[in-house]
């Protein structure tokens, strides 16, 4: 029975020290068709895997709350694997989004997070890969992001 109580309240501490947060679906102002979707779900994704938040469905149901608008996404041109072959090897995207974090309704910080964000296609060349994995990536350092610069704040 004292392990059964000891693991309910170490339970029960884990549990209250989640930051329940709802994100909003990404607003894409780039002209990549599509990004916002991908980075929507990798920030999802992101939020289930990590610890530190804990994500709701409902906005009623959260603490905090995100909002992120993609302002640019463009693709400079890619890199190749030599002088004598064609293949691309490395494909690069420059994203610039701003994120929003509300601590009930009320904003606790916003900022600008400019990134470049290299995408290595040896595993596959098909845009939807590419799109993903870039959004994997991107979606980590805005999470890390909120939370080294929320930490700061609270």
């Amino acid at each position: 029975s004292t392990v059964i109580f000891i693991c309910g309240c170490v339970y029960k501490f884990i549990e209250n020290s989640w930051k329940n947060i709802f994100v909003y679906p990404i607003t894409n102002f780039s002209l990549q068709p599509l990004v916002d979707i991908y980075l929507t779900d990798a920030l999802k994704n992101v939020f289930i895997e990590y610890p530190e938040y804990h994500l709701v469905n409902d906005v009623k149901d959260a603490e905090y709350t995100l909002k992120v608008h993609i302002k640019k996404w463009e693709r400079p041109p890619l890199f190749f694997s030599g002088e004598k072959s064609r293949e691309i090897v490395i494909a690069e995207f420059q994203a610039e989004t701003e994120i929003t974090l509300y601590k009930n309704g009320e904003v606790v910080f916003a900022d600008t997070i400019t990134e470049n964000i290299p995408v290595s296609i040896a595993k596959s060349y098909e845009e939807e890969d590419i799109l993903s994995e870039a959004s994997k990536k991107l979606s980590l350092k805005i999470y890390f992001y909120i939370v080294e610069k929320n930490e700061r704040k609270g």
